[in-house]
């Protein structure tokens, strides 16, 4: 599957309660030069954070990222994004990821147009 990320936000789909996307709501802004993935995290609970990594013939991203939350919490890790296509052509990603501190799990994201910075 070939996937263009760039311009592409994305917000998580299962915070409680559920996210109706505003402009505080966090998320994702993801860039794309080649194969060379970085994505831009910000908003709401979400201080700062960044991707940075490698998209595969397939479409699923190989990365590391570092997360600052808004009570102190800081995060690292790498991670396997892999994307699935919506019937509206949105894309869903699982986030697979594995914390430095040796916690994994799987999240996930989806596209939000309306967000979306082109």
């Amino acid at each position: 599957m070939t996937v263009s990320y760039d311009g592409r936000v994305f917000v998580p789909t299962k915070v409680s309660p559920p996210v109706t996307p505003t402009p505080d709501t966090p998320r994702g802004v993801f860039r794309q030069q080649g194969d060379l993935v970085s994505v831009e995290f910000s908003g709401g609970w979400l201080r700062s954070g960044w991707l940075v990594g490698v998209c595969r013939p397939d479409g699923c991203v190989d990365g590391v990222y570092c997360l600052a939350f808004g009570n102190g919490d800081l995060v690292a890790g790498s991670c396997v994004y892999v994307p699935t296509v919506l019937d509206d052509g949105r894309l869903r990603i699982a986030e697979q990821w594995r914390r430095i501190d040796g916690s994994t799990g799987v999240s996930t994201i989806e596209e939000v147009r309306e967000l979306n910075h082109g």
